[in-house]
């Protein structure tokens, strides 16, 4: 297998780390190759590090990109709706409303997105995938020995998706069902979008694993239900090494009476590489892994910092530019070469010199159009107060003890609701609004702000309404 052309996709959770290699064949990926590694409960990151690196190394690892496939019982998700469809405000709305699902702060969470549908309103439905920032260092420490050339951290519920989509060769709506030891992992699939995706234990050793399967998967199918309007889709695929789950197929197909599938993705690993003689081994599935390796998913989804995927971007960004300046250094030189063996075609090589020349300029423009649209979104930032921009200013004047709960944005209304410690806090929050510029071409009143007993505490619930000024 040609390393150097290698990409690994990985998994670890509490007992075990899978990892697929795949190597390019001229154009695109077409062999794969599987490790895995048990390992005992409690075992320190330090000792799961150097296991990791081992075993990649035993593979041929050489600086090669990783993309890592994270369990989706570390992530949350949840379908909302935002106010823009440019992808950069979409990020800054997201970092803002994520700590409305989970209870930590901004800064400890970190985003990833997928737009699931545009709106002709200018708004935009995303399924958002959330992740508390210690789990994505913890990957990123393990990791760090390998030096990739290439890092990225992706929820498993999309590499299904990709697995899917790589199977079909079009958008396509079915419910996915991906059996993994003792995880059972389901992933709802509309038009080529993923919409739902839960995680739940089977302990398949009991008499009754298969009713407690059957109540699961329902449980998964009503919450999907109360999460979105689509409606469920009717076919179902089973993702599967061997011929396993023929009975769940017939459980389920009385059941809920859908048209029952399966995939098997045992073909598709034609060099298996195996530990202590196990090959492929059923109970476990590599089918995120192939998925996540086989299609590039969205950079949105990635879920690095920051900080660590705008690093990246810049990287890419350079080599871009320095690959258009070797363009034209190996044009000029190859043309000059040309030139001083046959002077009689100065003309057809001054001809190929401009065509080429033209080819640089180009490319060169198309970056140049990417730092006019930068800059266009920089000057909108900076422009009158739109619903990003009171989002950004709220999260800097917002006092420590008012919560937020929910935000609505109109041409000339946006309306905060929330919870405070007490009446004073929404007055300082008020005030702080009063104070602010960008909330200058706005009246800011109370609607209203009222005392209600919650578990632990008095609270006050509140509602503040900022019409826009006539004349401002």
């Amino acid at each position: 297998m040609n390393n150097k052309k290698a990409c690994f996709c990985t998994s670890v959770n509490d007992a075990n780390f899978k990892i697929l290699k795949g190597v390019c064949s001229k154009v695109k990926l077409d062999k794969f190759g599987v490790y895995l590694e048990e390992f005992s409960a409690g075992i320190s990151d330090d000792d799961l590090k150097k296991k990791i690196t081992q075993a990649f190394m035993k593979l041929g690892y050489s600086n090669n990109p990783i993309i890592i496939c994270l369990p989706r019982s570390q992530a949350t998700c949840r379908l909302s709706k935002v106010p823009s469809l440019d992808p950069l405000e979409i990020e800054k709305i997201i970092n803002f409303q994520a700590p409305k699902y989970l209870p930590y702060q901004a800064g400890e969470l970190i985003n990833g997105f997928e737009v699931t549908l545009k709106n002709k309103d200018g708004s935009s439905v995303i399924n958002q995938v959330i992740v508390h920032k210690n789990v994505v260092e913890r990957y990123l420490n393990i990791f760090k020995p390998l030096n990739p050339s290439a890092f990225k951290i992706v929820l498993s519920s999309y590499g299904l998706a990709a697995f899917l989509t790589s199977c079909e060769k079009k958008p396509v709506s079915k419910i996915v069902i991906d059996f993994d030891l003792d995880d059972v992992e389901i992933v709802i699939i509309k038009d080529g979008k993923l919409l739902f995706g839960r995680v739940f234990k089977i302990i398949k050793d009991n008499d009754t694993w298969q009713e407690l399967f059957l109540k699961e998967l329902l449980r998964s199918i009503e919450t999907y239900a109360k999460e979105t309007d689509n409606v469920l889709p009717s076919e179902c695929v089973i993702l599967t090494a061997s011929n396993e789950y023929r009975d769940v197929a017939t459980l389920i197909k009385n059941k809920f009476d859908w048209q029952i599938g399966f995939i098997s993705y045992a073909q598709e690993i034609e060099v298996v590489i195996h530990d202590e003689g196990r090959i492929l081994d059923p109970k476990y599935s590599f089918a995120g892994l192939l998925g996540l390796c086989k299609q590039n998913v969205a950079d949105s989804l990635n879920l690095l910092p920051g900080g660590l995927k705008k690093q990246i971007s810049n990287a890419n960004i350079l080599k871009r530019k320095f690959r258009i300046l070797g363009l034209g250094a190996i044009t000029f030189l190859i043309l000059g070469f040309g030139i001083a063996k046959d002077l009689d075609n100065k003309s057809q090589y001054l001809s190929r010199l401009k065509n080429e020349v033209n080819a640089v300029a180009k490319e060169a423009k198309n970056l140049g159009d990417i730092e006019k649209r930068l800059n266009l979104l920089n000057g909108r930032s900076k422009s009158a107060p739109d619903a990003l921009d009171l989002l950004t200013e709220t999260n800097k004047i917002i006092p420590g003890s008012v919560y937020l709960s929910s935000f609505s944005f109109e041409k000339g209304q946006a309306i905060f609701r929330g919870l405070a410690q007490g009446l004073n806090d929404v007055f300082e929050f008020v005030s702080g609004m009063e104070k602010s510029k960008v909330f200058s071409r706005y009246q800011v009143k109370v609607r209203y702000a009222t005392k209600r007993q919650s578990q632990n505490a008095e609270m006050v619930d509140f509602e503040i309404v900022c019409l826009e000024a006539q004349g401002k």
